[in-house]
Protein backbone atom coordinates (compact mmCIF):
# COMPACT_ATOMS: atom_id res chain seq x y z
CA UNK A 1 0.00 0.00 0.00
CA UNK A 2 1.34 3.43 -0.90
CA UNK A 3 1.45 6.08 1.79
CA UNK A 4 1.44 9.74 0.88
CA UNK A 5 3.37 11.88 3.35
CA UNK A 6 2.39 15.50 2.81
CA UNK A 7 5.05 18.01 3.76
CA UNK A 8 4.18 20.80 6.16
CA UNK A 9 5.95 24.11 5.71
CA UNK A 10 6.25 27.04 8.08
CA UNK A 11 4.39 30.15 6.96
CA UNK A 12 6.96 32.84 6.31
CA UNK A 13 6.68 36.14 8.20
CA UNK A 14 3.94 34.71 10.41
CA UNK A 15 3.77 36.21 13.95
CA UNK A 16 2.82 32.87 15.52
CA UNK A 17 3.43 29.17 14.91
CA UNK A 18 1.49 27.91 11.90
CA UNK A 19 2.25 25.60 8.98
CA UNK A 20 0.58 24.78 5.70
CA UNK A 21 0.29 21.50 3.83
CA UNK A 22 2.42 21.56 0.68
CA UNK A 23 -0.27 19.72 -1.33
CA UNK A 24 -3.61 20.94 0.03
CA UNK A 25 -2.39 24.33 1.31
CA UNK A 26 -4.47 23.79 4.46
CA UNK A 27 -3.15 25.71 7.46
CA UNK A 28 -2.45 23.87 10.71
CA UNK A 29 -2.38 26.07 13.80
CA UNK A 30 -0.51 25.45 17.04
CA UNK A 31 -2.59 24.68 20.17
CA UNK A 32 -2.25 28.26 21.43
CA UNK A 33 -4.31 29.52 18.49
CA UNK A 34 -8.03 29.58 17.85
CA UNK A 35 -10.18 30.68 14.92
CA UNK A 36 -13.90 31.10 14.37
CA UNK A 37 -14.33 29.15 11.13
CA UNK A 38 -12.85 28.43 7.72
CA UNK A 39 -14.21 28.07 4.21
CA UNK A 40 -13.04 27.39 0.66
CA UNK A 41 -14.13 29.07 -2.54
CA UNK A 42 -13.94 26.92 -5.65
CA UNK A 43 -14.85 27.15 -9.32
CA UNK A 44 -18.56 26.74 -8.56
CA UNK A 45 -18.63 29.93 -6.42
CA UNK A 46 -16.14 31.86 -8.56
CA UNK A 47 -17.30 31.05 -12.10
CA UNK A 48 -19.46 34.17 -12.47
CA UNK A 49 -16.45 36.35 -11.57
CA UNK A 50 -14.07 34.94 -14.15
CA UNK A 51 -13.02 36.19 -17.56
CA UNK A 52 -13.95 32.69 -18.76
CA UNK A 53 -17.25 31.95 -16.96
CA UNK A 54 -17.76 28.72 -18.89
CA UNK A 55 -14.75 27.14 -17.24
CA UNK A 56 -16.01 23.93 -15.62
CA UNK A 57 -13.08 22.17 -13.95
CA UNK A 58 -13.77 22.21 -10.23
CA UNK A 59 -10.75 23.44 -8.25
CA UNK A 60 -10.01 25.54 -5.18
CA UNK A 61 -9.28 29.24 -5.54
CA UNK A 62 -8.72 30.22 -1.92
CA UNK A 63 -9.29 29.33 1.71
CA UNK A 64 -10.35 31.85 4.35
CA UNK A 65 -9.67 31.46 8.11
CA UNK A 66 -11.77 33.90 10.11
CA UNK A 67 -10.95 35.28 13.55
CA UNK A 68 -7.48 33.83 14.04
CA UNK A 69 -5.86 34.74 17.36
CA UNK A 70 -3.92 33.48 20.31
CA UNK A 71 -6.30 32.39 23.06
CA UNK A 72 -4.77 34.88 25.48
CA UNK A 73 -5.39 37.76 23.05
CA UNK A 74 -9.12 37.14 22.63
CA UNK A 75 -10.13 39.92 25.10
CA UNK A 76 -8.08 42.49 23.15
CA UNK A 77 -9.83 41.66 19.89
CA UNK A 78 -13.27 41.57 21.50
CA UNK A 79 -12.87 44.85 23.39
CA UNK A 80 -11.65 46.70 20.30
CA UNK A 81 -14.13 45.05 17.89
CA UNK A 82 -11.34 43.94 15.55
CA UNK A 83 -10.89 40.69 13.62
CA UNK A 84 -7.72 39.10 12.23
CA UNK A 85 -8.02 36.61 9.37
CA UNK A 86 -5.69 34.52 7.22
CA UNK A 87 -6.29 33.82 3.53
CA UNK A 88 -4.51 31.35 1.25
CA UNK A 89 -4.89 31.97 -2.51
CA UNK A 90 -3.86 28.97 -4.59
CA UNK A 91 -1.38 29.40 -7.43
CA UNK A 92 -2.50 28.65 -10.95
CA UNK A 93 -4.41 29.90 -13.95
CA UNK A 94 -7.95 29.64 -15.23
CA UNK A 95 -6.87 29.44 -18.85
CA UNK A 96 -4.98 32.77 -18.95
CA UNK A 97 -6.37 34.43 -15.79
CA UNK A 98 -4.56 34.23 -12.46
CA UNK A 99 -6.47 32.79 -9.51
CA UNK A 100 -7.97 35.41 -7.23
CA UNK A 101 -10.38 36.18 -4.41
CA UNK A 102 -13.94 37.14 -5.27
CA UNK A 103 -13.55 40.81 -4.39
CA UNK A 104 -15.94 42.98 -2.35
CA UNK A 105 -16.75 46.38 -0.93
CA UNK A 106 -17.49 47.03 2.75
CA UNK A 107 -20.74 48.20 4.28
CA UNK A 108 -21.26 51.78 5.39
CA UNK A 109 -20.58 52.63 9.02
CA UNK A 110 -23.94 53.17 10.76
CA UNK A 111 -24.93 56.83 10.62
CA UNK A 112 -22.07 57.73 8.27
CA UNK A 113 -21.51 57.97 4.53
CA UNK A 114 -18.21 56.08 4.44
CA UNK A 115 -17.40 52.39 4.63
CA UNK A 116 -15.01 50.48 6.86
CA UNK A 117 -11.34 50.35 5.85
CA UNK A 118 -9.14 47.25 6.08
CA UNK A 119 -5.45 46.30 6.25
CA UNK A 120 -3.80 43.51 4.28
CA UNK A 121 -0.39 42.02 5.12
CA UNK A 122 1.48 39.76 2.70
CA UNK A 123 3.25 36.90 4.48
CA UNK A 124 4.50 34.91 1.53
CA UNK A 125 4.01 34.79 -2.20
CA UNK A 126 3.39 37.51 -4.79
CA UNK A 127 0.17 39.51 -4.74
CA UNK A 128 -1.52 42.02 -6.97
CA UNK A 129 -4.36 43.91 -5.31
CA UNK A 130 -7.02 45.51 -7.50
CA UNK A 131 -8.74 48.46 -5.82
CA UNK A 132 -11.57 50.44 -7.38
CA UNK A 133 -13.75 53.33 -6.27
CA UNK A 134 -17.08 54.25 -7.80
CA UNK A 135 -19.30 57.33 -7.68
CA UNK A 136 -22.91 57.50 -6.53
CA UNK A 137 -24.01 56.26 -9.97
CA UNK A 138 -21.89 53.12 -9.69
CA UNK A 139 -19.38 54.32 -12.28
CA UNK A 140 -15.73 53.48 -11.62
CA UNK A 141 -13.80 56.73 -11.13
CA UNK A 142 -10.49 55.33 -9.91
CA UNK A 143 -8.74 51.96 -10.14
CA UNK A 144 -5.34 50.80 -8.92
CA UNK A 145 -3.25 47.65 -9.29
CA UNK A 146 -0.99 47.46 -6.23
CA UNK A 147 1.94 45.04 -6.09
CA UNK A 148 2.45 43.24 -2.78
CA UNK A 149 5.52 41.32 -1.62
CA UNK A 150 6.29 39.55 1.69
CA UNK A 151 6.20 42.04 4.55
CA UNK A 152 4.13 44.61 2.66
CA UNK A 153 1.04 46.02 4.35
CA UNK A 154 -1.72 47.67 2.38
CA UNK A 155 -4.26 49.98 4.01
CA UNK A 156 -7.44 49.85 1.96
CA UNK A 157 -9.21 53.21 2.41
CA UNK A 158 -12.95 53.55 2.88
CA UNK A 159 -15.06 53.23 -0.27
CA UNK A 160 -12.65 51.05 -2.25
CA UNK A 161 -13.69 47.66 -3.58
CA UNK A 162 -10.79 45.23 -3.51
CA UNK A 163 -9.71 41.80 -4.74
CA UNK A 164 -6.46 39.86 -4.38
CA UNK A 165 -4.72 38.01 -7.20
CA UNK A 166 -1.96 35.42 -6.80
CA UNK A 167 0.53 36.29 -9.57
CA UNK A 168 3.22 33.88 -8.34
CA UNK A 169 3.97 30.18 -8.54
CA UNK A 170 3.44 29.38 -4.86
CA UNK A 171 0.51 29.82 -2.47
CA UNK A 172 -0.14 33.45 -1.61
CA UNK A 173 -0.73 33.74 2.14
CA UNK A 174 -1.85 37.05 3.57
CA UNK A 175 -3.59 38.40 6.66
CA UNK A 176 -6.22 41.06 7.13
CA UNK A 177 -7.15 43.25 10.06
CA UNK A 178 -10.65 44.72 9.95
CA UNK A 179 -13.51 45.84 12.16
CA UNK A 180 -15.61 42.94 13.41
CA UNK A 181 -18.64 45.09 12.50
CA UNK A 182 -17.67 45.28 8.82
CA UNK A 183 -19.61 43.11 6.39
CA UNK A 184 -18.83 42.47 2.74
CA UNK A 185 -20.91 43.73 -0.18
CA UNK A 186 -20.58 41.80 -3.44
CA UNK A 187 -23.37 43.37 -5.52
CA UNK A 188 -21.59 45.48 -8.14
CA UNK A 189 -18.71 43.02 -8.50
CA UNK A 190 -21.01 40.02 -8.87
CA UNK A 191 -23.31 41.79 -11.30
CA UNK A 192 -20.36 42.78 -13.51
CA UNK A 193 -18.58 39.41 -13.46
CA UNK A 194 -15.64 40.54 -11.35
CA UNK A 195 -13.60 43.66 -10.78
CA UNK A 196 -13.17 46.29 -13.48
CA UNK A 197 -9.88 44.71 -14.62
CA UNK A 198 -8.82 41.10 -15.13
CA UNK A 199 -5.22 40.05 -14.43
CA UNK A 200 -3.83 37.70 -17.06
CA UNK A 201 -0.55 35.87 -17.51
CA UNK A 202 1.61 37.24 -20.31
CA UNK A 203 4.58 35.12 -21.34
CA UNK A 204 6.50 38.20 -22.46
CA UNK A 205 5.61 40.80 -19.84
CA UNK A 206 4.73 38.56 -16.89
CA UNK A 207 1.17 39.83 -16.55
CA UNK A 208 -1.37 41.83 -18.46
CA UNK A 209 -4.26 43.95 -17.16
CA UNK A 210 -7.35 44.09 -19.37
CA UNK A 211 -10.59 45.95 -18.84
CA UNK A 212 -13.69 43.96 -17.90
CA UNK A 213 -16.16 44.85 -20.70
CA UNK A 214 -19.11 44.77 -18.28
CA UNK A 215 -17.85 48.12 -16.92
CA UNK A 216 -18.14 51.21 -19.09
CA UNK A 217 -15.97 54.34 -19.23
CA UNK A 218 -13.35 52.99 -16.83
CA UNK A 219 -10.15 54.99 -16.84
CA UNK A 220 -6.66 53.60 -17.18
CA UNK A 221 -5.55 51.47 -14.27
CA UNK A 222 -2.64 52.81 -12.20
CA UNK A 223 0.08 50.26 -11.38
CA UNK A 224 1.87 51.06 -8.11
CA UNK A 225 3.70 49.67 -5.08
CA UNK A 226 2.84 49.78 -1.38
CA UNK A 227 4.26 52.53 0.82
CA UNK A 228 4.74 52.50 4.57
CA UNK A 229 2.26 54.62 6.54
CA UNK A 230 3.53 55.18 10.12
CA UNK A 231 0.62 57.55 10.82
CA UNK A 232 -1.66 54.50 10.67
CA UNK A 233 0.70 52.07 12.42
CA UNK A 234 2.06 50.57 9.21
CA UNK A 235 5.73 49.58 9.10
CA UNK A 236 7.02 46.83 6.84
CA UNK A 237 9.33 45.39 9.50
CA UNK A 238 6.64 45.09 12.20
CA UNK A 239 4.09 42.23 12.05
CA UNK A 240 0.54 43.55 11.93
CA UNK A 241 -0.77 41.11 14.55
CA UNK A 242 1.86 42.11 17.11
CA UNK A 243 1.42 45.82 16.43
CA UNK A 244 -2.29 45.50 17.10
CA UNK A 245 -2.16 43.45 20.31
CA UNK A 246 0.63 45.66 21.69
CA UNK A 247 -1.05 48.95 20.80
CA UNK A 248 -4.70 48.46 19.80
CA UNK A 249 -5.59 52.14 20.13
CA UNK A 250 -3.33 52.84 17.14
CA UNK A 251 -5.87 51.02 14.97
CA UNK A 252 -9.05 52.74 16.11
CA UNK A 253 -9.37 54.10 12.57
CA UNK A 254 -10.61 50.67 11.50
CA UNK A 255 -13.83 51.47 13.37
CA UNK A 256 -13.72 55.29 13.15
CA UNK A 257 -12.09 56.19 9.83
CA UNK A 258 -13.81 59.58 9.58
CA UNK A 259 -11.31 60.97 12.10
CA UNK A 260 -8.37 59.81 9.97
CA UNK A 261 -9.33 60.55 6.37
CA UNK A 262 -6.28 62.77 5.87
CA UNK A 263 -3.99 59.88 6.88
CA UNK A 264 -5.07 57.44 4.18
CA UNK A 265 -2.58 57.52 1.31
CA UNK A 266 -2.85 56.24 -2.24
CA UNK A 267 -0.62 53.23 -1.66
Amino acid sequence: MNTINNIRREINNCPFSATFDSDTYDIVFSPELIYKNSANKSTYQMRNLLRHPNYTEEETFYTFYEGVMKKKDAPIFQENMIRYDLIVVWPGLILDEYKKTSGHYHCKIPGQEISYPEIYEVMQGSALFILQRCNTYGEIVEVFAVRGNPGDKLVIPPEYGHATINIGNEPLIFADLVSSKASNIYGQIGENHGMSYYVLKDNNRGLRLINNPAYHNVGEIKLTDISENPALGIWNDKPLYLEFVNNPSLFEYLNMPANYLDKFIKF
